[in-house]
């Protein structure tokens, strides 16, 4: 069998000599074999044609239909392989050939056109230039800085995504493992938008493209990145659990932890305290449970069991420290397990918020903070430290007058006999002084104690010009019933607004005036 490309060779021999002889008019050969039949063009490529052979009289020339395509695009056959330079590809096209007979000054001769039998689809490859941005899903604009909250989605927009391609995004995960979304596909052109899983932690989101062509076209695949990388900061774990070790009930003379559960090695943690004052404690339970923190207090000597509940503070966002909290102990990184941080000594009743902050990789410095949701509260013991002095008057053989000095603001004491039950008399009390709430440390105010007042001595003659109502009260003199048989007190601490007693009662001796 002869080879295709010869018969057309001696065809075309054949008709140049006709028309030299002018024994007839000829027109071009239309089964020319036309080269990349099944082209795929990268974006914004040329497209280049083979014609095999060009006949050396004919001026081939490209066309869309039944219209000559731009420039024009032609070329004049040289017998052999003869390339034709086709337009810029940035959508799927398919192109025809006109063949035109030449003179020998290269003019068209008039009525000697005809079109190749071939047809050539080019379809467009993949754009790796497009353009995409994290978008804020409240404007669908640029999301500005691109941060988002722990455990949310980002949404990526893509802008001129190309028909017939598959979109997907891919990123790590907090492990470092790539993830890749579901892909999309788009039947037409246009703008699209991708959104991630849940995300975790500070990560480069990329845009993987494909095309995938029918086994019938024989055409390779396409897989590609479009070029640009989106940046993603993602803010620390707001719900991690955070406890205070041992107990909320804290040993005002010893070192107390603050224990964060789960903590993110990205993460700086902080510790921010204040001391609580009468208004943050919710005597009479008017509070619901998601506004207050509760702790149960177990029975003491001289308490029973009850719970204590105490207003849930603030959580501002974005940070910022609140009025009357300080940092306390040293801030430190996460190391994905359980971390504490020691906050030293609580002498007072305390709120425990956390700060938790992130530096995130980026071409701009960007630093993100937050309060953990969680607030711990720490009830103090009373100071076991203090040098409390008593004084005993005995006033018969089996009665006498107590003065109780240097005890601890906002504390009762109660009294005694070694190994009896009975108290003896009433607790002694020592005002504590509202720093929060100055109209607690006027007048009667002093004296109240959740619904309660406490009984206190008349105070000695003043100027008359005084403000009787912020002479603060005297210390307690108690009334005891029988006497101290060995001249010692069995004493137990409480502190009034808690409940919050001593382990255990202390023997402390009583001295006479």
């Amino acid at each position: 069998m002869i080879p295709i490309e010869r018969h057309i060779r001696v065809r075309s021999a054949r008709d140049r000599l006709i028309d030299m002889l002018g024994l007839g008019e000829t027109y071009p050969v239309q089964d020319v074999v036309v080269q990349g039949e099944q082209l795929t063009v990268l974006f914004n490529h040329p497209s280049v044609f083979d014609i095999n052979p060009g006949q050396v009289d004919v001026r081939y020339e490209l066309f869309e239909g039944n219209v000559p395509v731009g420039a024009p695009y032609f070329v004049v056959g040289n017998g052999g392989e003869s390339v034709l330079n086709g337009p810029l590809i940035t959508v799927n096209r398919i192109f025809r050939f006109r063949g035109s007979k030449i003179d020998a000054s290269g003019k068209e001769r008039p009525g000697r056109q005809a079109f190749l039998h071939q047809q050539v689809e080019v379809k467009v490859g993949l754009n790796t230039k497009l353009n995409a941005w994290i978008r804020d899903p409240n404007t669908s604009q640029p999301l500005f800085p691109p941060i988002i909250d722990y455990g949310s989605t980002a949404q990526v927009t893509i802008e001129g995504a190309q028909a017939e391609a598959d979109y997907q995004l891919v990123y790590t995960n907090a492990a470092g493992a790539l993830v890749f979304t579901e892909p999309l596909h788009v039947e037409v052109g246009g703008n699209i938008t991708l959104e991630t899983n849940a995300i975790q932690e500070d990560t480069q989101i990329r845009i993987h493209v494909t095309k995938t062509f029918e086994p019938s076209e024989n055409r390779p695949n396409l897989s590609e990145y479009l070029e640009v990388t989106l940046p993603l900061s993602v803010r620390a774990n707001p719900v991690l659990a955070v406890s205070i070790d041992g107990s909320p009930l804290v040993d005002p003379v010893g070192p107390v932890g603050i224990s964060i559960e789960g903590s993110q090695q990205s993460v700086v943690y902080s510790a921010y305290v204040r001391t609580l004052g009468d208004a943050d404690f919710d005597i009479d339970n008017l509070l619901g449970a998601d506004d207050a923190i509760t702790l149960h207090v177990p029975a003491s000597l001289d308490v029973p069991e009850h719970d204590v509940r105490v207003r849930r503070p603030p959580r501002p966002v974005p940070w910022q420290v609140q009025s009357g909290y300080a940092q306390q102990g040293d801030s430190k990184q996460g190391n994905g397990g359980k971390l504490t941080l020691m906050v030293g000594q609580l002498h007072e009743d305390s709120v425990v918020v956390i700060q938790a902050r992130k530096s995130h990789p980026s071409k701009m410095p960007l630093q993100s903070a937050l309060q953990l949701a969680q607030a711990v509260v720490a009830l103090s013991r009373p100071d076991p430290a203090l040098g409390l002095g008593l004084t005993l008057s005995p006033v018969d053989g089996t009665r006498g007058t107590l003065l109780v000095s240097g005890g601890q603001a906002g504390v009762f004491y109660t009294f005694r006999r070694t190994g009896e039950p009975t108290l003896l008399g009433l607790p002694a009390y020592f005002h504590r002084m509202d720093e929060v709430a100055p109209q607690q440390n006027r007048g009667l105010a002093q004296l109240r104690i959740g619904m309660d007042f406490v009984l206190t001595r008349d105070p000695p003659l003043v100027p008359p010009d005084t403000d009787l109502a912020t002479l603060p009260p005297l210390e307690p003199l108690v009334e005891i019933t029988p006497l101290p048989v060995d001249g010692t007190l069995h004493v137990m601490a409480i502190k009034a607004r808690t409940g919050v007693a001593w382990q255990a009662s202390r023997v402390i001796p009583a001295t006479q005036p």
